[in-house]
């Protein structure tokens, strides 16, 4: 059964409205998330010292000070 082109035309019509409903979700979904984001959000220079001291660790190996006095009497 062959659709007349008016209902083809119908049919494109709430394709389209719905395809936009869509996307304006979408949007406001994404807008949203931003936000909520932005609102966590915290600059670098806002954090206190204990709180910079806890973004960062520092690794401490034995074996450097061994490497280091194997360079220094010429094993390595």
């Amino acid at each position: 059964m062959e659709l007349s082109s008016s209902d083809k035309e119908r049919i494109q019509h709430q394709y389209d409205a719905l395809a936009k409903k869509t996307l304006v979700g979408e949007a406001k979904s994404h807008r949203r998330t931003l936000a909520k984001r932005a609102a966590r959000e915290v600059t670098f220079s806002d954090l206190s010292e204990s709180e910079l001291a806890q973004l960062f660790t520092t690794d401490e190996y034995y074996y450097t000070a061994l490497v280091a006095h194997d360079m220094a009497t010429g094993k390595i």
